[in-house]
């Protein structure tokens, strides 16, 4: 068992198999089935990174100073240390209840 498989959930079989929880969603969000309201709050905060990232890029092009092009930069390197080291020494399974089948710590 590799790095790789050690992340799968005991669900996935192949590329056919369903998430018995709930629909994988783009940027690496599970919404649940038959979602409440904390549930749908949690899934909207998982989005909030991501909006962040397009407030923080927004306010770069509008005011163009350093302080600005610091912040974006700084927000690359966290991502790509993230996504492409720690991630691979890590390799921690995500929680049972998420239909993403890669490695989930550090998060995403």
């Amino acid at each position: 068992m590799g790095k790789v498989d050690a992340c799968l959930p005991q669900w996935y079989v192949d590329s056919d198999s369903e998430c018995p929880y709930g629909t994988h969603l783009a940027g690496d969000v599970t919404l649940p089935y038959d979602a409440g309201f904390l549930q749908g709050l949690s899934v909207m905060f998982g989005y909030i990174p991501y909006a962040a990232g397009i407030f923080l890029i927004l306010i770069m092009f509008w005011r163009r100073g350093l302080h600005e092009y610091s912040i974006i930069l700084f927000g690359i390197i966290v991502v790509v240390s993230n996504e492409f080291g720690w991630k691979h020494i890590v390799a921690q399974p995500r929680p049972v209840g998420s239909c993403c089948i890669t490695c989930g710590m550090p998060s995403s």
